[in-house]
């Protein structure tokens, strides 16, 4: 919201815009096809595997995702695109460790006695091409649950300013006043609550997925991870939250903003009704009623 609207019908329009903008939920139908999509994916890169490990990564894969079709969950198309990032990481790593276990090469060799004989070997070029894809793989999941944390924490910082302005703008002369409140809380609140959950969402992703992944393949990217200075926003201390709101984590930011907006919501109500007691007090000393003190003020 740039701006401030002149009254309530307009701000209304405006919320019903800045909440399909925002809604990032799949829609019911989208979500059916796009992880039965994903599902029969999986399902065919089992059957092409020869090796028992492979089959078994892949199907805790396939049973997450099943697992969130039958909660009946709503996700959203940064959670969609994490595992489909993820299905691609498991299939690199499949492919690197086929390269590392594959005897393909023959080389001629000596063995301890001094005998020379001609071994098979794993091809080094092989191994370094799925070395490579599977960085790049294991990269583009983190870089994706990444740009998922960074934008969930600037969104609960500017959701929060967003309805401060928004309640300030209000018109305490408003007959529907406290449902103005109301209606503009309650939303806030929600979309607030939904960041949260994506936030969450990632930091699972790059804490668990990613840095298991990168425990058997890529030790040292594991230390990147842990260590403070990472970069990564799933480090809650390194988001805008953490340094604007001086937060200690995200469920202290979410808490306090969520509790904030409960107290904003008091708070201005109470000093709507203290606001209208005066005004009906004065009416009473003036021998008049609210009503026709608006009018003689109107005229």
């Amino acid at each position: 919201m740039q701006e401030l609207v002149d009254s309530f019908d307009d701000y209304a329009e405006e919320l019903q815009r800045y909440d399909t903008a925002q809604d990032r939920y799949l829609e019911t139908y989208q979500q059916a096809y796009e992880l039965s999509k994903l599902t029969r994916d999986i399902e065919g890169s089992i059957n092409d595997q020869d090796s028992i490990r492979a089959k078994k990564e892949l199907q805790k894969l396939e049973d997450k995702i099943n697992g969130i079709k039958e909660s009946g969950r709503a996700i959203s198309e940064d959670e969609l695109g994490l595992l489909q990032k993820e299905y691609e990481l498991r299939l690199a790593e499949i492919a690197l460790e086929d390269a590392q276990n594959a005897k393909s090469l023959v080389r001629l060799t000596r063995n301890e006695e001094g005998n020379w004989g001609y071994t098979y070997t794993a091809d080094q070029d092989k191994i370094a091409e799925a070395e490579q894809s599977y960085e790049d793989k294991l990269y583009e999941y983190m870089r994706q649950a990444d740009t998922m944390a960074e934008s969930a924490s600037r969104a609960i910082l500017t959701l929060n300013r967003e309805m401060a302005e928004a309640l300030a703008a209000l018109d305490v002369n408003a007959e529907d006043y406290e449902e103005q409140v109301a209606a503009i809380t309650e939303f806030y609140g929600q979309q607030i609550a939904y960041y949260a959950e994506q936030y969450n969402i990632s930091v699972d992703a790059i804490g668990t997925v990613a840095k298991e992944s990168a425990a058997k393949y890529k030790p040292e990217v594991v230390d990147i991870i842990e260590s403070d200075n990472s970069g990564l926003q799933t480090n809650f201390h390194e988001t805008v939250l953490s340094i604007i709101g001086d937060f200690d984590s995200i469920d202290t930011a979410v808490s306090e903003v969520m509790g904030g907006i409960q107290t904003t919501y008091d708070e201005t109500i109470a000093a709507f009704q203290e606001y209208q007691r005066q005004n009906q007090e004065t009416c009473e000393l003036a021998g008049t009623d609210v009503e026709h003190m608006a009018q003689f003020i109107s005229e």
